[in-house]
């Protein structure tokens, strides 16, 4: 169960290429 849980947060990092521009680009343009 501590497995999934973990998963589910890295899954935001792990998938950095997704949302590129909204971590990247996004966060100064969004702000």
């Amino acid at each position: 169960m501590g497995k999934k849980r973990t998963n589910r947060h890295q899954r935001d990092v792990a998938l950095p290429a997704d949302k590129p521009l909204e971590n990247h680009s996004g966060s100064p343009s969004r702000d």
